[in-house]
């Protein structure tokens, strides 16, 4: 199935090392510690993203990756802001240190209790006069293309993991570290950082995507002597990024016990990986620090002068498990959903739900604090490194007033589309809508099925579409009714900027989704169109657009599910292709 898709932007290096500096600059003026290293941590994400980009560049040109004035001095920056970071976690005192691991992770294993009190210590003022100099000096292009890295926006990795990993980890000499791009940048900066490493390279996995490979220089392969660090996310799906850089290092006689592999889990690839990759990453040394052991602990801390103390542990409701806190029947892809946690304190109950780490919390929290003061939304009271700290709608069940729900339902699109445009780059093009839709009917239906949706969807192409921050899931089960009588929209926050292609489109989007997840009348679905701002004309085509997508992106969710979840989840996915059919005769 077709579900996926990346974001590509291109952006003026210029402007990116100016919000570099407004972050390391900012970060001395901020009152808490923890608002002092998220915006550190968000100048590393930055300077990465800056050195993919420049690196990218420099590889287009070449056909391979080689030394990079430009792309070289943003990753010396990326480095130093990573030494700032992980001077910031040494500025605070912890109860107990975590550890590099080598175990299997276990998913939602709560950390100590004592991680949630940890006491403050001054720190430092940080400054790195000269740095982002460093980089304007060279020569660059006017715009580079830079993605946004999966790991930081949708799965809760934290770079400082891989700094903690590396420092606890006993090199026999300084390594040389090889990230592995795009995230690979930043958690390379860090990783050596930490380990003091001789020198930091980046490479472009490139080929196919089950069969990736490494294009080199024999100038950067040269500095590949061991011991050496590969850094990236994953492994994935076929795990075949992690591959090439074994094989590379296997061709250089890099022996085993001198190549040390640092994963964002513990976890084998996947199966589309091959035995070979398979074989060798089942014995390769692999060291992290992982999100329970290093987050979750602390994560109570962050917000406690807004909240007060933990009543106790952190309750997990991912993966499905905020369904039995709301009494609420819904099928899930587990995998795909956001971390959430539950905390309790003296002042009440509070959801806790990971929103992306980054430079774009600040406008990410404006949207809640904007849908909740629309009466949209429950009330978000601060978003910090990465979660969103909001009420909890604990005494919330399903509305069972239709008209009510069809009157907010009206009025929340309405306010989607007028307060929160977006650009044409921040989802997929018409085109690309097209594509994901004929494929996937074709893959569920058959081929005559994805000719029909090509000449359904053929007025998106020529349409005068309005890119919105959609809500992206208008599911009967994200509404909820308040015993005020209140209706509010639950996560109103992430679904415009998920690892799918749909991203940000026009309203008319959410208004089939509306038409389809809530039995909407064809009569009810126009009404919603005209309040809205949605062009009715195009109402056909998104339905047909968005059914194809959640056929697909339900298929993928029941061939992952446990087999508890997948009886429900086929259900879902019934209705979605025989609808799809039906539309297409």
């Amino acid at each position: 199935m077709l579900i996926y898709g990346e974001r590509v932007r291109r952006e003026a290096p210029g402007a990116m090392l100016e919000r570099i500096e407004a972050l390391l600059a900012g970060a001395d003026a901020e009152p808490l510690w923890i608002l002092r290293h998220e915006r550190r941590v968000a100048a590393l994400i930055e300077a990465g993203r800056l050195a993919q980009g420049l690196a990218d560049a420099a590889f287009a040109e070449r056909g391979f990756d080689a030394p990079s004035p430009a792309a070289d001095a943003a990753m010396a920056l990326a480095r130093a802001i990573a030494a700032e970071v992980m001077a910031s976690l040494s500025s605070r005192k912890v109860a107990r240190p975590p550890s590099p691991s080598s175990r299997p992770e276990r998913s939602g294993e709560p950390g100590p209790r004592g991680g949630a009190r940890a006491s403050w210590v001054p720190d430092r003022p940080f400054r790195a006069p000269g740095m982002t100099e460093l980089v304007r000096g060279r020569a660059m292009p006017r715009a580079v293309e830079v993605k946004a890295p999966e790991g930081y926006a949708y799965y809760a990795v934290y770079p400082e993991t891989y700094g903690l990993a590396a420092r606890g980890t006993r090199f026999e000499a300084p390594p040389a570290v090889l990230g592995l791009r795009s995230i690979g940048t930043s958690l390379a900066a860090i990783v050596g950082a930490a380990a003091n490493a001789r020198n930091v390279v980046t490479a472009r996995p490139c080929g196919h995507p089950f069969s990736r490979e490494l294009k080199l220089s024999d100038e950067l392969v040269r500095t590949l002597t061991a011991p050496v660090a590969v850094v990236d996310e994953g492994p994935g799906l076929s795990g075949s990024s992690f591959g090439a850089a074994g094989d590379l290092l296997e061709r250089l006689g890099v022996p085993a016990e001198r190549r040390w592999f640092f994963p964002s889990h513990l976890g084998g690839p996947g199966p589309k990986s091959c035995e070979r990759h398979r074989r060798r990453w089942a014995g390769a040394q692999k060291r992290l620090v992982t999100f329970e052991d290093y987050a979750l602990p602390a994560l109570p801390g962050w917000f406690e002068d807004l909240v007060g103390l933990p009543l106790g542990p952190l309750e997990d409701l991912s993966g499905g498990a905020w369904r039995t806190a709301l009494n609420v029947e819904a099928p899930v892809h587990a995998a795909q959903e956001r971390r959430k946690y539950l905390l309790r304190t003296s002042k009440g109950e509070f959801l806790l739900k990971f929103s992306g780490l980054g430079a774009t919390s600040s406008e990410k929290l404006r949207r809640a604090q904007a849908l909740h003061a629309a009466g949209f939304a429950p009330e978000p009271l601060a978003l910090r490194h990465g979660f969103l700290l909001q009420r909890w709608m604990g005494q919330a069940r399903p509305p069972t007033d239709r008209e009510a729900v069809m009157d907010v339902l009206g009025r929340y699109l309405a306010f989607r589309a007028r307060r929160f445009p977006a650009a044409p780059e921040d989802g997929a093009a018409p085109g690309e809508l097209v594509g994901m839709a004929a494929y996937n009917a074709g893959q569920l239906i058959g081929e005559a099925a994805a000719d029909a949706v090509r000449g359904r969807l053929a007025p998106l192409l020529s349409a005068r579409l309005r890119p919105v921050r959609i809500d992206g899931r208008m599911h009967a089960w994200e509404w909820l009714a308040l015993p005020d009588g209140r209706i509010l929209k639950a996560d109103v926050l992430d679904h415009d900027d998920a690892h799918d292609l749909v991203g940000c489109q026009d309203v008319g989007w959410d208004v089939a989704g509306a038409w389809v997840e809530l039995g909407l009348t064809q009569d009810e679905a126009g009404r919603l169109c005209r309040r809205a701002g949605a062009d009715e004309t195009l109402l056909a085509a998104f339905e047909i657009a968005y059914l194809a997508f959640q056929a697909g992106a339900w298929t993928m969710a029941r061939d992952a599910a446990a087999p508890e979840e997948r009886k429900a989840i086929e259900r879902l996915l019934d209705g979605y292709v025989s609808r799809l059919a039906r539309r297409l005769v």
